[in-house]
């Protein structure tokens, strides 16, 4: 959870420094819907039905589209980089985040872990670690 949180939180940095626009940035994180299906089929060999890959072509398609047409102006190199890291930490919280669906799914399952427990501890955890770099800053 907190890799995630950290990963969606420089997305924004990055993204802010680039001048784009954040729901741009903010779409890739639907990338989470390519990765689940992907792992939970290597990990629990879960089949994709024709549903599931219409659905990702879908999320693929739509959040290129939106790239396409809500492209910044600034060309600069420093705005370039800033973009291209922005992209590649969205891509690590839309990955994140299917890990985090993953753990979930073998918590609750398996170990048999209340979800409102999993919820309360990870954003407890998320909330100190942003308390302290509040207070460090």
């Amino acid at each position: 959870v907190l890799m995630c949180q950290g990963f969606i939180s420089f997305t924004f940095y990055f993204a802010g420094k680039s001048d784009i626009n954040s729901g741009i940035i903010a779409s890739i994180f639907s990338s989470s819907a390519i990765f689940s299906p992907i792992l939970f089929f290597f990990i629990h060999k879960q089949k994709l039905t024709l549903y599931d890959v219409a659905g990702c072509f879908a999320i693929v398609s739509s959040v290129l589209v939106i790239g396409i047409l809500g492209g910044s102006g600034d060309d600069s190199e420093s705005a370039s980089s800033d973009l291209l890291i922005s992209i590649g930490l969205a891509l690590g919280a839309g990955f994140g985040i299917s890990l985090i669906s993953l753990f979930a799914q073998w918590a609750i399952v398996s170990a048999k872990y209340n979800p409102g427990q999993i919820f309360y501890d990870g954003n407890f955890l998320y909330g100190c670690l942003m308390l302290y770099l509040y207070i460090t800053e």
